[in-house]
This record gives C-alpha cells, structure tokens and sequence, in this order.
C-alpha cells in the first residue's frame, strides 16, 4: 500500500510456489508521508543494482528479471517502468539503470492514476482517508506529483509491455485500470489486459493475492505463469 502493508515471510513463499517464480525478492518500501515517490523509485532501483552486484552469490539469471507489484505496489511497479525507459525521468529521479532489462512487469489490480487522489483529498471513505494520510503537501506539489503521473511522463516510444490484471468487481482501483488500458490501447503501446469475473466466489481488489485457493485466482495465477514462461521463451 502506499501507507501500511508489509508482505509477509509466508505470503511471499506462498505466492512464488504459486506463480512457480524459483528465485524471488520481496520488497519493502518506504510508506508515504514518511517518503514520497522519489523515495520509493530511489529504493527500488537500489535493489535492481543490488541483483545485479550478487548475481554469482545467488545465482541470479539476469536475462530472466521480471517485477510485480498488486495494488499500489502495482503503481510502483509501473512507474519503474517508466523510470526505466525514460531518461529525463531518471535524472529527476537521481537514478542510474542496471546493467540488464527487466523482461517483464505484472500489475494486479494496480492504481494507476496518481493525480486522482487529489480528489479524495475532500471525499469520504478509502480514497478519502488515502489521500488525507498522505497529505496535501506531497499530493498538492505538482513538481512530485507530476514526475509520479503516469500518464505524463510515459514516453509512448520506448514504454515496454505490462501485464495488467483487473476485476469488475474491484470497488477500489477498477476505473483506474480501465482508464490506463483505453490509454495503452490508444497510443499503440504493447500490453497485456485481462479481467476475471467472480464465478463460484466474490472477488475484489487483489483477488489473486488475498485469496488465491478461489478458482478465479487459480485462473488469474496460471495466466500469469503462462505469460511469464512465455516471455522467459523470447
């Protein structure tokens, strides 16, 4: 999240047996207000040059480097994608690449519009307390906030493929996906959109993660796996 959450030891073992990942990092990130976007970026790549100074130590295939995020983590993970394929973005963001690509990024029922938590600074209920805990002096500062809006700082040229996962059902962060898959889709960038209907169960936001023995989960997970091995295969 962007306030609280940590991925737990479990859940993370969990999740990669799951997703059949064999090597995987589970990052903690700085929470906002206590940071702001260029924190998180900052300590994110960090790990990325982290991974390559210990690829002999842990055997690490760099050809084969692929990040995932849900929720906010899914926003962080998307803006890393950005970051990455975009230079005066890593200037602003006083970061240097690793010396390898990232093959792949998934995004499960990721927020995606930073700008609109603005809005939720005078609204009621999760997108309300959101934004009021992050506060107006990062949500109103519109040199942080315009280096953190996807939808500015995409350069549409160089933007590598993402793999987006949604539900109807996701009270929180649904609109959100829709609108960035219209975007994607609208200036010809390469990606990857599904949605899944809850079937035998009700699902919400991160469905694939919250409950993941639901066979819409099970569903949602192997195409995540197929789509990982197929991009291990190019």
């Amino acid at each position: 999240g962007f306030l609280t959450n940590t991925r737990s030891k479990i859940v993370q073992r969990e999740t990669l047996n799951r997703l059949a990942i064999e090597i995987g990092l589970n990052v903690n990130y700085t929470h906002l207000p206590e940071g702001n976007f260029k924190t998180v970026v900052q300590e994110l790549f960090t790990v990325l040059n982290w991974v390559e100074e210990n690829q002999e130590a842990y055997n690490f295939d760099l050809d084969n480097v692929f990040m995932s995020g849900d929720s906010a983590g899914g926003f962080f993970v998307n803006l890393m994608a950005a970051v990455l394929t975009n230079e005066e973005e890593q200037q602003y963001y006083e970061v240097s690449p690793a010396d390898y690509e990232i093959k792949g990024y998934v995004l499960s029922c990721p927020g995606t519009d930073i700008m609109a938590l603005r809005d939720g600074l005078n609204e009621e209920g999760p997108a309300g307390f959101t934004a009021k805990s992050i506060g107006e002096e990062i949500l109103m500062d519109d040199e942080i906030m315009g280096h953190a809006d996807l939808y500015s700082i995409i350069n549409k040229e160089t933007f590598p493929e993402v793999y987006i996962l949604t539900t109807p059902t996701d009270s929180l962060l649904y609109n959100e996906a829709v609108k960035y898959d219209q975007f994607l889709s609208e200036n010809n960038i390469a990606h990857v959109y599904k949605e899944y209907v809850g079937k035998e169960n009700e699902i919400g936001h991160v469905f694939n993660i919250k409950n993941m023995d639901y066979a819409e989960s099970i569903e949602a997970n192997q195409d995540i796996v197929s789509y990982l091995q197929e991009k291990i295969g190019q």
